[in-house]
Parts: structure tokens; C-alpha cells; sequence
């Protein structure tokens, strides 16, 4: 092997070494935050146990958590609540997108690859399926994961296109993991802006899909992975680096459709 094939190897050696550090910190990040999470309901349920958080129970009584209501969608299958653009199942490369919301490298993700699987799925080269994950809703002060995954289903009811544009537009204008998040009325403009009807709109400004996207996405997408964002290229885990720009698409425009 000369020096030149040698170097090149190692770098991409590196490459895969930085981007599995990276994915076990992430992952590692968020079973710390739903750590912190459980413990200050446990904390909190001990209070009301004894008789102390009587008054905070009172005081919050009658306000129901908003990923109870749970309001079938017209378009999407509750056994398999992948949001898939693109090309027909089977007749180009399956590719699995696993993201939150409300994670940040999944802002990176989308900042670096969203143009070009956008672009793959126009052209019919991919079917993509997005995995929408809603697990970071404790990080945020205003369960945004949750609220901002019911919203994109509300504009993939009205069209995978839309769709498409709204979640490009969300992961730009992505507000800080620990803070609060955009607001309906953020989202509602956003949407309004990338074409979504009046309908639409209103679907997103009521948290019509909150509780579904909490009760049959967030499952879905962990069962796939734990951390976000990860890839599957025809249900394997794509091992590249996703940071470099142009290379998952290379790694999709390389797949062969998958063998049934």
C-alpha cells in the first residue's frame, strides 16, 4: 500500500473513531437528562406521598399532560409511524433516518445532509423514512420534542412535500436543547411560509398530533436506536461520517434497492 493509500485509510479510520465517540457521548447525554428526569418525578411523587406537595397538587390540579389526548392520523399506520417520502417502498434504497427535534447534532445532521436527501427523494433515488423521536421532552421547558414532532405530522398529513420543507425549517431556526422551545406560533409560520393551508396551520397551533407522535413515534424510533440521529441504509446501521458534506449521499446513490 503507498504512504498516500496508507494516510488516506487511517484517515477515515479516524473519522469513524471520532464519530463513535461522539454518538456514545450523545447517548450518554441523554440517558443523563432522562435520569435527571425520573428523578425529580420520583422526588416529586415522594412529596405527594407525605402530604407536603399537597399544595403544588392543588395548584395543578384538572391541567392535563398534552400528550394524553391522542387523535388518530388519516395518512400514517400506528404499527410502522415512519413519515416516508421519495421513491416506493422497494424500488430504491430504503434509508431510516432515527432524530429528534430537540437534539443538536440532529441540527447538524439536517444542516449538512437535509438539502441532499431532500434533493434524493425528489428525484425518486431513495425512500426515505423519517423516525421521529419525542424522548428529549424533559430537556426542553415546554415538551417541544413532542409538540414539534405532532406538528411535522400535521404538515406530512397535508403532503409528504411540505413536510419535507417544514422540517428543514425547524432544525434551522432550532432553539436551545435546554431552554424553551419555538412556540405554535413559531411553527405556525414556518409552515405558513413553506405553503401549509389554513387547516394545516391550525392542526399545529392545537397540538393536534402531540400524543400521537409521544405514543407511536417515540417507540418506533427508539426501538430503531437509542441515540440521535443515527442512519440505516436497507435496515443496516450506516457506519460513515455523516459530519462530512456529500458523503451519506454517496453512500445512498451507492445501494442497491432492497431484496424483499
Amino acid at each position: 500500500m503507498s504512504s498516500r493509500a496508507s494516510g488516506q485509510a487511517t484517515s477515515r479510520d479516524a473519522q469513524r473513531e471520532r464519530l463513535r465517540k461522539q454518538r456514545q457521548a450523545e447517548l450518554k447525554r441523554q440517558r443523563n437528562i432522562r435520569r435527571a428526569v425520573i428523578a425529580v418525578v420520583t422526588i416529586l411523587a415522594l412529596l405527594l406521598a407525605g402530604g407536603i406537595g399537597y399544595g403544588i397538587w392543588k395548584a395543578t390540579a384538572g391541567k392535563d399532560d398534552p400528550r394524553a389526548k391522542v387523535i388518530e392520523t388519516t395518512k400514517l399506520d400506528p404499527k410502522d409511524p415512519a413519515l416516508v417520502v421519495g421513491a416506493e417502498p422497494g424500488s430504491a434504497p430504503k434509508v431510516d433516518i432515527v432524530l429528534d427535534f430537540n437534539c443538536p447534532f440532529c441540527g447538524e445532521f439536517e444542516k449538512i445532509n437535509g438539502e441532499d436527501l431532500n434533493e434524493l427523494a425528489k428525484n425518486g433515488e431513495v425512500t426515505l423514512r423519517y423516525n421521529v423521536r419525542t424522548g428529549l421532552d424533559g430537556a426542553s421547558a415546554d415538551f417541544y420534542s413532542s409538540r414539534a414532532a405532532g406538528a411535522a405530522v400535521c404538515t406530512y398529513e397535508e403532503s409528504p412535500d411540505l413536510f419535507m420543507k417544514f422540517q428543514l425549517e425547524l432544525f434551522k431556526n432550532q432553539p436551545e436543547e435546554t431552554g424553551p422551545g419555538l412556540t405554535n406560533q413559531q411553527m405556525v409560520k414556518y409552515a405558513k411560509d413553506a405553503g401549509a393551508s389554513k387547516e394545516t396551520q391550525q392542526c399545529i397551533s392545537s397540538n393536534k398530533y402531540q400524543g400521537w407522535a409521544s405514543k407511536y413515534a417515540e417507540p418506533a424510533g427508539k426501538d430503531l436506536s437509542r441515540a440521535t440521529p443515527a442512519v440505516f441504509i436497507n435496515g443496516e446501521e450506516w457506519q460513515g461520517n455523516w459530519t462530512q458534506p456529500g458523503e451519506l449521499k454517496k453512500a445512498v446513490q451507492g445501494a442497491d434497492a432492497p431484496k424483499e
